[in-house]
């Protein structure tokens, strides 16, 4: 990472050009970091138009924040004191809420519509990353849940981890069970990467300037910040009652040794050895 970031300001640095003058080099900074905006939105309207369903999705969800930004900065700058004032505030956070709603309705659309796990789960993480809109105006993305992510993606214990957090919280012992269940059954652990990872040979990454590949990258890293992360709570509390029931004793055995076995997560293969 280091060494990407070591290159990346030697490739941001050119592109401004060298300048003994800070206040000239600050201004094409500034123009370069302008440009790379407008370019980092044409390219994901591109991809929203992409044929292919998994591009179009990961695209909207970056330009949900992209989009909610922009709104952000343009009312700010329109009225600097707004933080001061708590029904401008509101307002401010409504307008932003309903440009991301716009983007995270059609991602929710297209997954549920579609049996592809990937173009589902990232309709989950988007539709989680934000609250609930007020108004009742995401209507699609209140049709996205966890358990539907599980039953397109069956093999994966990320989704039933998900699942069994839902019906801790909601006292739904049932579900609960059956997720725990499932959790023993399953061949791999995958939190599906999504956004940018599913965009970088469609917008052709690496001929992009400098500053655009980093405006992306903060999209994708903002989103990835608010997204909902993988739970774990409801699994360990329910194999820690397990001890005296020797049928939930085998479920966790089970699930213990699929974690342990989880070479891509030093967390998941930790819990597991612990289970």
């Amino acid at each position: 990472r280091e060494e990407f970031a070591d290159a990346l300001c030697l490739q941001m640095a050119a592109s401004v050009g060298a300048s003994a003058d800070p206040a000239q080099f600050q201004q094409s900074l500034v123009k370069a970091q302008a440009q790379a905006g407008s370019e980092a939105a044409a390219l994901l309207q591109q991809a929203i138009n992409s044929g292919d369903l998994q591009v179009r999705a990961s695209a909207l969800f970056l330009d949900a924040e992209f989009q909610a930004q922009s709104v952000a900065q343009e009312l700010a700058t329109k009225y600097p004191n707004c933080g001061k004032d708590g029904t401008c505030e509101a307002q401010m956070r409504a307008r932003v809420a309903a440009v991301r709603t716009r983007d995270l309705n059609e991602i929710a659309r297209l997954a549920s519509n579609s049996r592809d796990p990937l173009l589902y789960a990232t309709a989950f993480y988007a539709c989680s990353a934000w609250n609930k809109a007020a108004d009742g105006s995401d209507v699609f993305c209140q049709q996205i849940s966890a358990s539907q992510w599980a039953q397109r993606d069956p093999d994966n214990g990320v989704p039933w981890l998900f699942a069994a957090q839902v019906a801790s919280l909601e006292k739904r012992p049932a579900e609960l069970d059956n997720a725990m269940a499932r959790l023993a059954q399953v061949k791999f652990f995958d939190e599906r990467r999504v956004g940018l990872p599913q965009l970088r040979s469609t917008l052709g990454w690496q001929q992009k300037n400098p500053f655009t590949q980093l405006a992306l990258a903060n999209l994708n890293t903002a989103v990835y910040r608010q997204r909902e992360g993988v739970q774990y709570r409801a699994m360990t509390d329910w194999c820690n009652a397990a001890a005296s029931d020797n049928n939930r004793r085998a479920v966790c055995e089970g699930i213990a040794s699929r974690m342990a076995a989880d070479s891509d997560s030093m967390l998941r293969s930790g819990i597991g050895a612990r289970l």
